[in-house]
């Protein structure tokens, strides 16, 4: 279309589609994997998240871990729960406005609260049988975290994702003895710690809102 002048015309155009809002409760089905790989290891974690605006979530993440090492040396047992709160942002650009895939990056604190008792009787070589000792402690972690991960609607309202976790230590209380597994962080001799999840979710639909986006066309 054209002006009288022989210019060409902008005309606006109107597209509307309707965006679901809900809450999305998840999963770690990774966590049943972890006594394979950590014997002694057994965790459990759960997450709820919603779209609070356009491609940025709101999080929280939580679960009970028990760690076991018993060996003629040593008898550690820690066991505890943890929580996470953040937001994830959603940077896939979507050519279809509906579509509910995305990849996201989060960042998270990270929080826990843990007991965890040791018992030694180690036998020296030179200087004989070492003196038997037990400590047991309460702990405090928290720590902060950055994410990286993917989220598929494999079927309607249904959703498997994973994630990729860096988790920087700010504090946690000193102990006697080493922390071999501080729930949600992981080995308590680092600073920093590299983790994984892998999770299956589904998205209770709450409410429909009908999105309006001007198109300007020449």
């Amino acid at each position: 279309m054209f002006s009288n002048n022989g210019n060409a015309q902008i005309i606006p155009i109107e597209k509307s589609y309707e965006w679901v809002r809900g809450i999305r409760l998840g999963c770690d089905i990774s966590r049943f994997g972890l006594p394979i790989i950590q014997k002694g290891r057994n965790a459990t974690e759960f997450s709820i998240d919603t779209e609070l605006k356009r491609n940025f979530y709101p999080t929280f993440e939580a679960g009970f871990e028990n760690s076991t090492v018993n060996n003629d040396r040593i008898t550690y047992k820690s066991n505890g729960i943890y929580g996470r709160l953040g937001f994830d942002y959603n940077i896939l650009k979507r050519d279809d406005p509906t579509n509910r895939n995305a990849f996201l990056v989060g960042i998270r604190y990270g929080f826990s609260a843990s007991k965890q008792t040791t018992n030694w009787n180690i036998e020296g070589n030179y200087w004989g049988k070492a003196p038997e000792g037990s400590s047991s402690d309460i702990m405090g972690t928290h720590w902060m975290e950055l994410a990286v991960g993917l989220k598929v609607e494999v079927l309607q309202n249904l959703f498997l994702g994973w994630s990729i976790r860096e988790r920087i230590l700010f504090s946690s209380t000193k102990v006697n003895n080493y922390s071999y597994a501080i729930p949600g962080f992981g080995n308590g001799a680092n600073n920093s710690n590299l983790g994984m999840n892998y999770s299956i979710y589904y998205s209770i639909p709450i409410k429909k809102v009908k999105v309006v986006e001007k198109i300007i066309k020449k």
